[in-house]
């Protein structure tokens, strides 16, 4: 047992002389690398022996030990991100001793190319149209297509009534700032889009999708710049023109109103065979007869002996017109758009295509039309008392398609073309 224990210490004690010799006989680099201009100390800069793989970096103070380094003449890198190496040459290194090298890093300067940079400003983020508000001298309102993202809203007029100022009527007429839409404007990349219902002056606006728009921006008071019609309000619609991905969103409606949809006695009449898309196929044309046998669409007093002439434009009518009752449908919405960017003679090409479909139902019956003459005062005389029964379908489509195309980087080309149509389809029966 002692014979082990003897061998033991021996065995370290020439491990312990062994490392020390060696430790005499190698020499080690010490330092500070700071910055040239600064002088503040450089963290995990790189020290390394020219040639090899031999080195170690600095620490939070700058300082660094290099041991280990074989006696001789040796070369000494120094590197620092975005700084100039610095070599140090013809080291020598004695053996067992300490070298001192501190190295003062400059900053390193290239010259570059001349850089272009090109790009085209975003005005479908909510900063572009805070943006563009601050810059212009109206009182200037909107909503980008990012709010329009985050917030879900299928279509134009369902994002209006997020803008202050601005309600929607129906659905889809807007009302800026409280006044009728007789004195509002609606314009499509600032071309006026004209109205579908004669009686209005705005546009319909459920009638565009949100994945086709960059923006929707509403001017609230009037400036030279815009329309003369526009003294209300005017809201610009924005199309995307480059779309950034491919995009397709599909979206469908039912409605249900007991006083009109799924009833078998729904108040109509034959009609034609385009009703379902709100277009005439000539059922509804004024006969010949009425245009031969008057004088500019004026029908002949009925007690001036012209009592055949009224006969034979009575008769000429299309006999289908007369009231039936008929089953009635859901109350229906549908829409699609796509759009996508893709490459042609190595340009941009961007496109959007969308369609929208609307069909409603609307009725009531047991109404009262009555008509008074007074032939002394406070005492009617009644004249007319019927009942009035109505039953009304409205059809309503859209479609747009919208292409630019990228000529270079400073120049494009884009065509839009939108097509809408209505119609009604009402009839109606006076009993009494």
């Amino acid at each position: 047992m002692k014979n082990l224990l003897f061998l033991t210490g021996f065995l370290a004690l020439g491990t312990v002389l062994f490392a020390q010799a060696d430790s005499e006989a190698s020499g080690t680099i010490r330092g500070k690398i700071i910055d040239a201009t600064t002088g503040e100390p450089l963290i995990g800069a790189n020290v390394f022996i020219t040639g090899t793989t031999r080195g170690t970096i600095t620490d939070y103070d700058g300082n660094y030990s290099l041991t280990g380094v074989d006696p001789g003449i040796i070369s000494v890198t120094t590197s620092y991100v975005s700084y100039e190496t610095q070599t140090f040459d013809d080291v020598a290194i004695p053996s067992g001793a300490v070298v001192i090298l501190n190295a003062n890093l400059s900053l390193s300067t290239r010259e570059l190319q001349e850089v272009v940079v090109t790009a085209r400003r975003r005005e479908e983020t909510e900063a572009a149209v805070l943006i563009l508000k601050k810059k212009m001298p109206s009182v200037l309102d909107g909503i980008s297509s990012q709010q329009i993202s985050r917030l879900g809203d299928s279509n134009a007029a369902s994002a209006l009534k997020r803008v202050t100022g601005v309600s929607v009527e129906g659905g889809k007429y807007i009302y800026v700032r409280g006044l009728s839409d007789r004195y509002s404007t609606t314009t499509l990349n600032g071309a006026q889009i004209p109205g579908l219902d004669p009686e209005k002056n705005s546009v319909q606006m459920d009638l565009f999708p949100s994945n086709i728009i960059e923006n929707l921006m509403v001017f609230k008071t009037f400036s030279p710049d815009l329309p003369g019609n526009a003294t209300g309000g005017l809201v610009n619609i924005v199309t995307r023109d480059f779309p950034e991905k491919f995009n397709l969103q599909f979206s469908a409606e039912l409605g249900f109103n007991p006083r009109s949809n799924l009833r078998n006695d729904f108040l109509s009449y034959k009609g034609g065979r385009m009703d379902a898309i709100g277009m005439d196929d000539g059922t509804r044309s004024v006969p010949d007869e009425v245009h031969s046998l008057t004088v500019d669409g004026q029908l002949p007093a009925i007690y001036s002996g012209a009592d055949d002439t009224l006969g034979l434009i009575s008769r000429s009518f299309n006999s289908d017109m007369d009231n039936i009752t008929t089953t009635s449908f859901l109350d229906q919405s549908y829409s699609f758009a796509t759009g996508n960017r893709i490459s042609l003679f190595g340009r941009d090409l961007g496109y959007n295509v969308s369609a929208g479909y609307s069909r409603k139902y609307e009725m009531f019956t047991d109404g009262r039309k009555e008509e008074y003459s007074i032939t002394s005062p406070g005492n009617p005389s009644p004249q007319r008392l019927e009942k009035d029964n109505l039953g009304s379908e409205s059809v309503i489509w859209s479609a747009l398609a919208n292409v630019s195309y990228k000529i270079n980087n400073h120049h494009m080309i884009g065509a839009t073309v939108i097509r809408n149509q209505s119609g009604v389809k009402t009839s109606r029966l006076n009993d009494g």
